[in-house]
């Protein structure tokens, strides 16, 4: 009975009888026959014995195919279970070279059929040049010393792409003597070196973040906990002066104080009970009391569509956009201010034309208010004669972003027109 992956016959259980054991029932049963002519009154004992003899050879064949089709059996779910696993258990004869494996080398390689790989040289042939001698001396190790040894080394695949295999090699033989055999498993590693390296890779960009990134358990400990901290980085302590020792295991609560939004948290809260992702920003506190601002964005990490296994929380430092954002608040309340008690009327428009701003001097010129403006301000109260004119000369003058001057009759209420210089300037 041959093996598809090698050339060396598998080897039988030690249960199955041997074709040794047939031909001895076989001459027993001659040497009875003999006897039943030489001896005629032992004729019945000796037919007797024949058939006994008979049937037990019969009996033990049946337990040989029996017992052999038991083993075949257990020997293809073995095989099936390594192929599953990506992994070849294999046996070599240090001497010859010759090499037994439970699945086929070359088609990891998605090498030619042709290619067996049944010798070390053959299969050292496909190693990468810089893994060779590697592989050799560890062959040489386990023929000398006897002890268990584990390599990992590249192959090429037949398109030139590299596959990765952790080998474990173990030595069989009489202790002090030379091994009989060589025998241990590849394990194709690639996908999992793959993985490595990208999960390195997210590992560098995530301890250089300048954004602190913190992972969170998937449910609290308690109702009355919040989610624990599992990982941190670097850019997080930096904002938050806080060491990692302080942060682990706890729920982020302590970065709350008293400018903190409780709307805010709340909404907070209710994403990560639904297990929902959120950006919003919030006011912290550092370990010194001093406040900050983050934007804060939450992401769920899922293992199945069902089911949640981590959070992962990122907080960008807004301080400074914040702080913009109020001085440039204050600076618009002080314009208006201004503009308000300046003896003119002051305007402002968008890019589309929009009037965005009119002081109070507009207001109180016109007679209107506030909450009774048309949807084009600009133009009321302006001599009907005169708008068109207007119109165009203040798109002109937008579109080629000059500034201008123009004078048009403007109505004033109850005391009629008065003359009006417009001076604009377009940015």
């Amino acid at each position: 009975m041959k093996n598809r992956y090698s050339t060396r016959p598998i080897r039988e259980p030690v249960v199955v009888p041997s074709c040794r054991m047939c031909a001895t029932w076989l001459s027993l049963g001659g040497l009875l026959a003999a006897m039943a002519v030489l001896i005629p009154e032992k004729s019945d004992v000796l037919a007797a014995a024949l058939i006994v003899g008979i049937i037990t050879l019969i009996g033990q064949r049946i337990d040989y195919y029996r017992y052999t089709k038991l083993w075949l059996q257990h020997d293809r779910r073995i095989r099936q279970a390594l192929d599953t696993a990506r992994t070849i258990a294999w046996e070599m004869n240090p001497v010859t070279g010759e090499v037994f494996r439970t699945g086929s080398l070359a088609s990891w390689l998605n090498l030619d059929p042709s290619i067996t790989l049944n010798n070390l040289s053959e299969s050292l042939a496909w190693v990468h040049p810089d893994d060779r001698a590697l592989v050799e001396s560890s062959v040489r190790n386990i023929v000398v010393t006897g002890r268990e040894h584990v390599t990992e080394f590249r192959m090429f695949r037949a398109d030139g792409n590299l596959l990765r295999i952790l080998t474990h090699y173990r030595a069989e033989g009489e202790i002090g003597q030379p091994p009989r055999y060589i025998y241990g498993v590849h394990i194709d590693i690639t996908d999992r070196k793959r993985s490595d390296e990208r999960l390195r890779l997210l590992e560098s960009v995530v301890v250089h973040a300048q954004e602190a990134v913190v992972i969170l358990d998937a449910a609290p400990a308690s109702p009355q906990q919040g989610r624990s901290v599992i990982y941190v980085n670097d850019a997080f302590c930096r904002m938050t002066e806080y060491e990692r020792e302080e942060v682990i295991g706890r729920s982020l609560h302590f970065l709350r104080g008293p400018e903190s939004d409780q709307e805010t948290l709340e909404t907070i809260r209710a994403a990560l009970d639904s297990g929902s992702p959120l950006q919003v920003e919030l006011q912290n506190y550092r370990k010194n009391g001093s406040s900050y601002w983050v934007e804060l964005s939450l992401v769920p990490v899922q293992t199945t569509p069902d089911l949640l296994s981590h959070w992962v929380m990122i907080q960008r430092d807004i301080s400074d956009r914040k702080s913009a954002e109020e001085a440039l608040r204050a600076s618009e309340r002080a314009f208006r201010r201004m503009a308000d008690v300046a003896p003119a009327m002051l305007w402002e428009t968008n890019a589309t034309g929009e009037t965005t701003f009119l002081s109070r001097g507009w207001y109180e010129f016109i007679g209107q208010t506030p909450h009774a403006e048309p949807a084009d301000r600009l133009v009321v109260g302006i001599h009907a004669d005169d708008q068109e004119r207007v119109r165009q000369f203040r798109q002109s003058c937008v579109v080629a972003c000059v500034p201008y001057s123009v004078e048009y009759r403007l109505q004033r209420p109850h005391s009629g027109y008065s003359w009006v210089v417009e001076a604009g300037r377009p940015w």
